[in-house]
């Protein structure tokens, strides 16, 4: 299931065993033109649509060569899969006080840094970090 038209936040009903586990979860809204890059390039450049006299067919084509002319970045990446701004992939997940996930939980972190370090993806280290990571201590 694609969920990353419509948001940008994902709830993990329980840990996961692995990096690669959470990875899984977490690609199911961070995507090609995700919720959350829509609405960062919005934010920044929806004057690209504001300030035409004629509104164009498809307002994300102009609000996407906007960002594009915007960014230094030579790469592909840049605007449709990251792009700066007030909005984030959120993460939640409901953790019992006193349970055995809270040690898990430091466990799962320090090796999602590990694996993200050797993949490359130093950019998305901090979506689990303690800022990233909003866990609910209670039943959810």
């Amino acid at each position: 299931m694609d969920f990353h038209p419509c948001c940008h936040g994902a709830y993990h009903w329980n840990l996961p065993c692995s990096p690669v586990d959470l990875g899984q979860r977490e690609g199911r809204v961070h995507r090609f033109n995700s919720d959350a890059v829509r609405l960062n390039v919005a934010a920044a450049h929806a004057d690209a649509i504001r300030q035409v006299r004629k509104l164009p067919a498809d307002p994300w084509t102009a609000m996407f060569a906007a960002a594009r002319r915007a960014t230094k970045s030579w790469g592909e990446l840049i605007p449709h899969w990251i792009y700066g701004g007030p909005t984030n992939v959120e993460q939640r997940l409901p953790m019992m006080p006193f349970s055995r996930e809270e040690k898990r939980l430091e466990w799962l972190k320090r090796s999602l840094t590990v694996y993200r370090l050797a993949f490359g993806h130093c950019g998305s280290i901090q979506s689990f970090s303690d800022e990233g990571l909003k866990v609910r201590v209670g039943y959810a």
